[in-house]
């Protein structure tokens, strides 16, 4: 999906949040709710409204960053899981970026990519941030 307005934006952020809590198991039926409670429960304070977990569910809003990061660490989410566009976006850039390489160049980026690939994938897995 090509986000081109702020409408664009929402519903795709509604629909990757969707897909992911599906993903989960979570039903339909009282996905807010669970949400809500959730968000409630892992910063053991309220920080978002029951009403803005609904919007955001629906495509009506998307979380400010602060509310982002908790709603990641709320459902183990990351923000690509949220924000497939912008990846995909990514992707497309650096497919045209390597494409102009010399076929052994690309090996060698396609290397750097997968070493900071694991990289990264080690941090996340000892709890760095």
């Amino acid at each position: 999906m090509v986000v081109r307005t702020k409408s664009d934006a929402r519903a795709a952020f509604s629909a990757a949040l969707n897909g992911f809590l599906e993903a989960l198991g979570v039903p339909s039926r009282g996905r807010p709710r669970w949400l809500y409670d959730r968000l409630k429960a892992h910063a053991r304070r309220e920080v978002v409204t029951y009403e803005s977990c609904r919007k955001w569910l629906k495509g009506l809003d998307i979380p400010d960053q602060a509310n982002l990061t908790i709603l990641c660490d709320a459902i183990g989410a990351t923000r690509d899981d949220l924000f497939p566009t912008k990846t995909a976006a990514s992707r497309g850039l650096l497919e045209a970026l390597i494409r102009d390489l010399e076929p052994d160049e690309q090996q060698q980026v396609i290397g750097y990519i997968n070493a900071l690939i694991e990289m990264r994938q080690k941090r996340r897995a000892s709890g760095a941030r």
